[in-house]
């Protein structure tokens, strides 16, 4: 799979010590797919680390240091669901680690929306802080939540029409459609909430 540059002045939301809490999943490359979700579940409180990234390199054996079984379940279920979504079109799941992972509301989260994400959202538009760094990060895969890809529908004058089938669940299949985003094609996808029962892709 063809790489972008790794931008490192890109300016992804971080904690109150400087250390990035979403953004590149690695160091080394990106591979030009981004998963643009809600906000991270960090029980109302200020998200103070990449969660992901964690799970995903298991950084300070952080997997053996759970206790708790509901995030343990989280920590397998959340990656190999977002694996999974990269399977669906054709893409190796040990991609997901060149992946980009942001939030529309990255500050906090809690265990249903909060009512700041709502109001980022009702807001999303082409002049939004987080809008402006997804033009400068130049992606051409995004997946997303189906409010969020609504919005970008908008933002990038996509009639409703001019979708095609996406990503499969049991029952139903989610819609994509391809725009341009600084001279680039893309191609935007609408995803479940891996946290969502419905995340279940065959």
């Amino acid at each position: 799979m063809k790489n972008d540059t790794i931008n490192p002045q890109l300016e992804f939301h971080k904690n109150s010590t400087g250390e990035a809490t979403e953004g590149f999943l690695s160091e080394e490359k990106f591979n030009g797919i981004l998963f643009f979700l809600k906000e991270p579940n960090s029980g109302g409180e200020p998200s103070d680390v990449f969660w992901l990234k964690k799970v995903i390199y298991n950084e300070g054996n952080y997997l053996s240091s759970l206790t708790n079984k509901e995030d343990k379940i989280a920590a397998t279920k959340y990656p190999n669901l977002l694996k999974k979504c990269l399977k669906q079109i054709e893409i190796n799941e040990e991609e997901l680690k060149y992946c980009a992972y942001m939030n529309l509301h990255p500050n906090f989260g809690e265990k249903n929306i909060s009512d700041d994400y709502k109001d980022m959202l009702s807001n999303f538009n082409k002049n939004s802080g987080q809008w402006q760094l997804i033009e400068k990060l130049r992606p051409r895969v995004i997946f997303t939540s189906i409010d969020i890809y609504k919005k970008i529908q908008a933002i990038l004058n996509i009639n409703p029409n001019d979708q095609i089938d996406g990503i499969k669940y049991k029952g139903e299949i989610l819609p994509c459609f391809e725009g341009i985003i600084r001279n680039k094609l893309c191609k935007v996808y609408a995803i479940y909430h891996p946290s969502a029962r419905k995340s279940i892709i065959y």
